[in-house]
């Protein structure tokens, strides 16, 4: 799952209504740049993949108006249905959004269930895009 979540470049696939595009400007400092969206409302961004110090997998954007917003997914091996050890994932995704210029007013319209809604179905997108792949 973990692969999946940290590769960037799969994202327009994975979320064809939240991403439009997604380009990797630099593998060392895993920089990169894309279009992304809630509710018809796109901006281009840069944003820097890593993995913190306690393994989890953080996307943080670092220019433009959601400057400072950060999605960060902890992903913990549980019990799975059959009783098997480590054979099911306990899956933890929160979104940090932070605004400024134009979209901080924009940001008003957009209802928070709809920032909810768009990360729970960004969630099962990826558990889609695992089982098919």
């Amino acid at each position: 799952m973990l692969n999946t979540i940290s590769d960037v470049s799969n994202y327009p696939q994975v979320f064809p209504d939240n991403v439009k595009f997604v380009k990797i400007l630099d593998n060392n400092t895993r920089l990169v740049e894309m279009n992304a969206g809630i509710n018809g409302i796109f901006f281009d961004t840069q944003a820097i993949c890593k993995t913190d110090a306690d393994g989890n997998y953080v996307v943080e954007v670092v220019s433009g108006d959601l400057k400072g917003t950060t999605m960060t997914t902890k992903l913990e091996k549980t019990w799975g249905f059959h009783g098997q050890k480590d054979g099911g994932t306990v899956a933890d995704i929160s979104l940090n959004v932070k605004t400024s210029g134009l979209l901080s007013w924009m940001i008003d319209f957009v209802p928070d269930n709809s920032l909810l809604d768009a990360l729970g179905y960004g969630f099962d997108k990826f558990v889609q895009h695992i089982q098919t792949n």
